[in-house]
């Protein structure tokens, strides 16, 4: 059995022996899911989709309709959620562990610039991938690290991670001028100034007519004829093609060479191997090849070091498909044709799951968690999700057994964990079903 380790911190190192939660860190990936790892496996029976689903002729449209939308000032209220949410009322820590007092709330009030909401509101493109945050500022935010399933990766700051090359709106700038507060087709939040240059009418007429291809690798690194590093592209990017043949295409790349010039476009050849038409078709071999691109990789809370939580799983995933869907979980639960479990004993949220799910193309929702319908195996509904951890007890602490990854699982993942949480269990707390491509 492979054993594999995440690193963490373990809570006594900050919190003595006082602590009332606890990790487990070093379990066998047999002790995880217990099923077969392989996307192939769970694909033998499916059968290909000659055509595209209405929705996924929407795809385009909504990638770059940020560029086309009307924002209003009444949007601030919605947008700026987190200035409510997180206050010096609520007990917040930095990474020192220490409570936040009044003063780093007024600063952040302060150079937040709200005010200026919508003052600038013009287009532009990232040119570097970049974190979106709630606030201008790289502190973060954790809610008390005595709680299980609190304090690290949990920087609720951190609201999600934007790739290179992708569609924006500059609503204004923070008062430091560091951070700019700006909209995507998925979500809205601040990012740096130095990761995005402004675009003009021309230019985004270009993108939206021309032909398009998208990334289909996890992270691509582009460098320019000489080897010099421009930009890190990530999957779902769609780029504007200009010429293709049997191995290379010829694509532009958006950039910027400093904060003061503005934005800079380069023609740059990507192997066809890392790239892919615009939208994917529901077939075995697509679906295969993206499940291996998201199979095994971190998690990442928000988007936090450019990882994926897993509603960015659920997001990317059905984005090369030209699916759209918003940036969190519950959100993402309203879309396409809903089933709602509530009030079910498990037995009946079962039964509905095998009768009406469709493989690959439902999406499972407990509260705060989302996961990908894969199929039934051996009379068993399978999943695959990107997850932090399963919820442990042991007498009056609680734990985490720490997966920190993207996983095929049944929906009693962890059954063998000793301490395993029972009460916790994914099919006890599940929601709703929704089939996002009707």
């Amino acid at each position: 059995m492979k054993k594999f380790l995440i690193f963490v911190f373990i809570s006594i190192l900050f919190l003595g022996c006082s602590s009332k939660r606890f990790y487990v860190l070093d379990i066998y990936e047999d002790n995880i899911s217990g099923i077969n790892q392989s996307s192939e496996f769970y694909l033998q029976n499916y059968h290909d989709m000659d055509e595209l689903y209405p929705t996924q002729l929407q795809y385009e449209k909504i990638y770059f309709g940020i560029w086309q939308k009307d924002l209003n000032v009444s949007l601030a209220k919605d947008v700026f959620w987190g200035y409510r949410v997180y206050d010096v009322s609520k007990k917040l820590y930095g990474t020192n562990l220490r409570r936040y007092g009044k003063i780093f709330y007024k600063n952040i009030y302060d150079n937040s610039n709200l005010e200026s909401f919508l003052s600038v509101n013009r287009c532009a493109i990232t040119t570097k991938s970049t974190s979106m945050r709630v606030f201008p500022t790289d502190r973060v935010l954790f809610l008390d690290p005595n709680r299980a399933g609190e304090g690290f990766p949990f920087d609720y700051i951190q609201n999600s991670y934007i790739s290179s090359n992708k569609p924006i709106v500059v609503s204004h700038f923070s008062k430091d001028k560091r951070w700019a507060f700006v909209f995507s087709s998925f979500t809205s939040g601040w990012i740096k100034t130095e990761s995005f240059a402004f675009v003009d009418k021309d230019i985004v007429d270009f993108y939206i007519n021309a032909k398009k291809i998208q990334v289909a690798i996890n992270r691509l690194n582009i460098y320019d004829k000489d080897k010099n590093f421009i930009t890190t592209i990530r999957l779902t990017t769609l780029l504007p093609l200009i010429y293709q043949d049997e191995n290379f295409s010829y694509v532009l790349i958006a950039y910027k060479k400093d904060y003061k010039n503005g934005v800079n476009f380069k023609s740059v050849k990507i192997d066809n191997r890392y790239i892919s038409n615009a939208p994917m078709r529901f077939t075995k071999e697509n679906i295969a090849r993206v499940l291996d691109i998201l199979k095994g990789d971190r998690y990442g809370w928000g988007g936090m070091y450019g990882d994926r939580d897993c509603s960015a799983t659920m997001r990317d995933f059905f984005g090369m498909f030209g699916v759209f869907l918003p940036r969190n979980s519950f959100m993402q639960s309203k879309i396409g044709k809903i089933t709602s479990l509530n009030g079910l004993d498990d037995e009946k949220k079962l039964n509905l799951i095998k009768t009406k799910a469709i493989p690959f193309e439902t999406l499972l929702y407990r509260k705060g968690h989302i996961a990908l319908y894969v199929g039934v195996y051996n009379n068993k509904v399978i999943i695959f999700q990107n997850m932090w951890g399963i919820k442990l007890k042991k007498g009056d602490k609680s734990g985490r057994a720490v997966v920190g990854k993207a996983v095929f699982s049944t929906l009693d993942i962890g059954k063998n964990l000793k301490f395993k949480d029972s009460s916790s269990s994914f099919i006890k707390k599940l929601r709703s079903m929704n089939l996002v491509t009707h």
